[in-house]
């Protein structure tokens, strides 16, 4: 039985699995792509993040995805699941961005300027500092990485995916990676 993926409710009220919507959006359905977008919009975002290492470019690069699915929804083959095949348009507008990027690392600011001047508790604004402060060294050592192995680890450990589903999104000989 093949796995269809994620369902949720659409504007009529009827269920859709992804298999569906993408076929949808192969007709040129945009209540369909608006279905994809809403369930994935925010999971591509956490994933690319720390790939790119800018809000704006990760904003930027996922609304690219979709605009691919939408371009490419009739070439979708079901090898795949549509995760793994939405993953791997990810993958390729993230290795685009970083290859049009110059070599230089970016970082995010530590703190919002706004919610310092808001009145924020001084202990709770000292807790946000001190998050921002290990999210930032984490994305500069990120950026430290080949992009490959920044890909690798955000699939592995921010999406949990086992080494054959990363195989599939990065089309790299997985056991070659695992043990290099």
């Amino acid at each position: 039985m093949e796995k269809s993926g994620p369902r949720s409710q659409t504007a009529d009220g009827v269920s859709a699995p992804d298999l569906v919507l993408v076929q949808r959006c192969a007709r040129r359905d945009p209540a369909a792509l608006r279905e994809i977008v809403g369930r994935y919009q925010q999971r591509l975002y956490r994933f690319l993040l720390p790939i790119l290492g800018s809000p704006e470019d990760t904003e930027e690069a996922v609304q690219d995805a979709f605009l691919r699915v939408w371009q490419q929804a009739d070439r979708f083959e079901r090898r795949a699941s549509f995760s793994t095949w939405l993953y791997r348009i990810v993958a390729n507008v993230a290795y685009d961005q970083l290859r049009r990027r110059k070599a230089q690392c970016r970082t995010t600011p530590l703190v919002d300027a706004a919610a310092i001047g808001a009145g924020d508790a001084e202990e709770a604004a000292l807790d946000r500092l001190e998050r921002g402060e290990r999210a930032r060294r984490l994305r500069e050592a990120l950026q430290t990485l080949r992009a490959e192995d920044r890909l690798l680890l955000v699939l592995y450990y921010g999406e949990e995916m086992d080494y054959a589903q990363m195989g599939e999104v990065t089309r790299f000989p997985y056991l070659t990676r695992v043990f290099q």
